[in-house]
């Protein structure tokens, strides 16, 4: 009896290693794939906030050019934030939803491009 004890505690070992292993696996392959997700949107965060500071400096000077031909300045300023409220009302009726799906797409594709 003792020698089949001693004959199955090598295997025991063996599958405790074996799913030790499997688990650190696992942990590895998903820190990648949260690794590679963050990297992804820092990295396209960092030109959408570019575009947005060049944005505002050409709404700025846009806005300050209206008001010299117009006579005051705020009036370019008023003329410029009307038009985007106007734009901002438009997408949130119309484009929420399908801005909101195509994110979630680009993030579920991303986590699913290799299997874990």
């Amino acid at each position: 009896m003792q020698e089949d004890s001693d004959l199955l505690n090598p295997l025991y070992q063996s599958i405790e290693e074996y799913g030790k292993t499997s688990i650190t696996l696992l942990k590895l392959k998903t820190l990648e794939k949260v690794a590679n997700l963050l990297a992804n949107y820092v990295a396209k965060a960092t030109v959408v906030v570019v575009f947005l500071l060049v944005f505002v400096f050409l709404s700025l000077a846009l806005s300050l050019w209206l008001g010299e031909l117009l006579g005051k300045l705020y009036y370019g300023f008023i003329i410029l934030a009307t038009f985007y409220a106007f734009v901002g009302i438009i997408l949130q009726l119309f484009l929420k939803q399908s801005i909101s799906n195509q994110i979630k797409n680009s993030m579920v594709s991303e986590v699913l491009k290799s299997p874990l």
